[in-house]
């Protein structure tokens, strides 16, 4: 049936992901200092779900080109995903001190410090817990807003900033 066509068509695709990244892995042998294919070999291992050999590429992408703030985004999420809170915020940092106004670095940078309040204000007992949840709220509505002012028409921002005037 229709089914058996789609994973016919996800393993062949991951077959030729697989390959790709085999290809690639051989070129930057060949070419250590070539950003299109790191470019490539982030996206491949992306979609193949490496997150380390994502992580790899897009550091080894920072260093090449150290003012594209794309890739330092991009390599924030990356440390995001595999629990690197405070190289993520260095990074997300980083990126915004290039472009200010680079709109998924404010908003993934907001939503961290938001996520990060709640997860303190379900927990927070002493002053220096809800303090910190203070202090997470206040950063994660400095960079929504900004997130906002480039993206008004977001509607999960406005929700976002919405429970942020809630807790505080």
């Amino acid at each position: 049936g229709l089914g058996d066509v789609y994973k016919r068509q996800a393993h062949l695709n991951l077959e030729e992901l697989d390959e790709m990244k085999s290809l690639l892995q051989s070129s930057l042998v060949h070419n250590p200092n070539s950003s299109d294919l790191w470019y490539e070999f982030m996206n491949v291992t992306s979609m193949l779900n490496l997150p380390e050999e994502s992580l790899e590429a897009a550091q080894t992408l920072s260093h090449l080109e150290s003012g594209n703030t794309e890739n330092l985004a991009f390599l924030a999420s990356l440390y995001d995903k595999t629990g690197e809170k405070e190289k993520a915020i260095t990074t997300y940092t980083n990126c915004l001190s290039i472009d200010g106004d680079h709109q998924k670095a404010n908003y993934n940078l907001g939503v961290l410090y938001y996520n990060e309040a709640v997860t303190v204000s379900n927990i927070a007992t002493t002053d220096a817990q809800k303090n910190d949840v203070k202090e997470n709220l206040i950063k994660a509505e400095k960079y929504l807003t900004q997130a906002q002012n480039l993206d008004s028409q977001n509607v999960e921002l406005e929700m976002l900033l919405s429970n942020i005037q809630n807790m505080k």
